[in-house]
């Protein structure tokens, strides 16, 4: 009964911190397993069956309920057809000298937009080299906050941009597609490894809720958000926003777990687009997978903003 009781006590702590403890910084992090742990527990239900444990697999069955319900999160509307849009976006992760193999993966997944992150100067070397006749927006950095746009059309808009409070870079440009222009904005706060570094990161990303909300034409978010959609912040700096995730399998980050890893780099798009396909790129010496994601216009935008 020992395993089944652990379970049952970890299940009762994360339940606890997230009803109890949801604005610490803290429980930001550890949520990020809260899917990890449901899935455990329900697992760990047959098992106390067959031990005779009954009172434990019924504890276990609804600490399952009480992690797994609630993770229910608003998908962005899918469709069918040809898509307007594809945008491949990838965390390269800044020491990783695979330049070569990296965009040749990004290259063969036949992307019009390319949103890469942790690009030093190495990086912007390598993107130039592998894309001469593609249009490049880049701000290279050495501490991983480094961000690159490769395009196949011509974009307009602010372009870079200084994210709140500690300025790093972000992108917000105009695409036009055959079926009307998408705002794209790509970004990359910081980690929450800290009450203060999770505060920056809330600051960033709301600072990029409300560009995206400002929009007049439909909306895309692109980025290493660091944020998973089981943490008690994601509702909060989402929920008020009309922004949805794109239907993405589980785990982004670190890479070599797989889809067991945490999901933590997102494409979320605003009303007037939806989904006709998505799937994972391979990391390539990244910690992390890169996301591919196919959109379409729900209808065809002729008002210029």
């Amino acid at each position: 009964m020992r395993s089944d009781g652990q379970l049952s006590i970890l299940g009762i702590l994360m339940v606890a911190c997230l009803y109890l403890a949801g604005d610490a910084w803290w429980v930001d992090v550890a949520a990020s397993f809260q899917l990890h742990l449901g899935i455990a527990v329900l697992i760990a239900v047959p098992v106390a069956l067959v031990r005779s444990h009954r009172s434990v697999a019924v504890v276990n069955l609804l600490l399952a309920a009480a992690l797994l319900l609630p993770l229910h999160q608003e998908r962005a509307p899918e469709t069918s057809g040809v898509a307007d849009l594809r945008i491949a976006l990838h965390n390269v992760h800044t020491s990783n000298r695979n330049f070569e193999a990296v965009l040749a993966d990004l290259e063969a997944s036949a992307p019009d937009v390319m949103a890469i992150l942790e690009v030093d100067d190495g990086w912007e070397d390598a993107i130039r080299r592998r894309f001469p006749n593609r249009h490049i927006l880049v701000s290279p950095r050495t501490d991983n906050f480094g961000i690159a746009l490769v395009s196949r059309q011509p974009f307009s808009g602010a372009g870079l941009w200084e994210t709140p409070p500690l300025g790093v870079p972000s992108i917000d440009v105009r695409l036009d597609t055959p079926s009307g222009p998408i705002r794209l904005l790509v970004t990359h706060p910081i980690p929450p490894l800290s009450e203060q570094w999770w505060a920056i990161r809330n600051e960033h990303l709301e600072a990029v809720v409300a560009r995206a909300r400002a929009a007049a034409v439909p909306v895309v978010v692109a980025g290493d958000l660091n944020l998973s959609p089981t943490s008690p912040a994601w509702s909060r700096l989402f929920g008020g926003s009309s922004l949805r995730r794109t239907g993405l399998p589980l785990g982004t980050w670190p890479s070599w777990l797989g889809l067991f890893g945490l999901t933590i780099d997102h494409v979320l798009i605003g009303p007037g687009l939806a989904v006709t396909d998505s799937s994972m790129l391979p990391g390539a010496g990244s910690d992390h997978r890169g996301l591919l994601v196919d959109l379409r216009h729900t209808a065809i935008i002729t008002e210029t903003p």
